[in-house]
């Protein structure tokens, strides 16, 4: 079940400070699902997107890789290095995310909670670049549960709290966000910023999820 916090309560135990909301999102898998037809799975090591890809080097000044992308907001804000002043173009996000192509793909990052796992299915094409950010952006705004809430430790809780309040704060609808309560993305804390995908080497058809903080 979702978790609120009571209104200027600073509290991480469930009473008085947290409550359950009647809503309930428990999944940790996003799908993009059409017609169903055959899958597309590959059998070889993959490769991510350059837009999508993680990077030691700078493509651009005071920029790893080719996404920027604050993933506290919608997808359709983000912008590539090379063209801040626009948004991503069609044929950019209709790219496929990996090559070889692929129906199914599945996230995973080291802020996360250890049992969540974003999982990518297509069953009428293969995955693309959009599919993936509009799939972690759907992942990433659940509410967590109570049982995820109370396996946090206690200093963990109150920093979520905090960017809990301060993602309510900033948030054109402030009572819609409250009511809505903690996210997923709320867990992130500071590091909110997209930092590339790496393509696991030990995982078939698995990337991980490289997140930082915003400059």
């Amino acid at each position: 079940m979702a978790i609120t916090l009571t209104r200027r309560s600073h509290s991480t135990m469930a009473p008085p400070g947290v409550h359950l909301s009647s809503s309930s999102m428990r999944s940790s898998v996003s799908h993009s699902t059409r017609n169903r037809s055959p899958q597309i799975h590959s059998e070889e090591q993959i490769e991510v997107d350059p837009l999508l890809c993680y990077s030691q080097y700078e493509r651009a000044p005071g920029y790893a890789n080719q996404l920027i992308w604050d993933l506290r907001e919608h997808p359709s804000v983000a912008r590539s290095v090379t063209t801040i002043a626009v948004p991503l173009a069609g044929s950019q996000l209709s790219q496929p995310a990996t090559v070889p192509m692929t129906s199914s793909l599945n996230i995973v990052c080291d802020i996360f909670l250890p049992s969540w796992v974003i999982k990518i299915r297509k069953f009428q094409w293969h995955i693309t670049a959009g599919d993936v950010l509009n799939d972690v952006h759907t992942f990433l705004y659940q509410p967590i549960t109570q049982q995820e809430w109370h396996s946090l430790p206690d200093k963990k809780r109150r920093c979520i709290s905090s960017a809990f309040e301060t993602r309510c704060s900033q948030s054109y609808d402030r009572e819609g966000a409250w009511r809505t309560g903690i996210l997923r993305i709320d867990t992130l804390m500071n590091h909110t910023w997209f930092a590339g995908l790496s393509a696991s080497l030990d995982k078939r058809n698995t990337c991980i999820l490289s997140l930082r903080r915003p400059r």
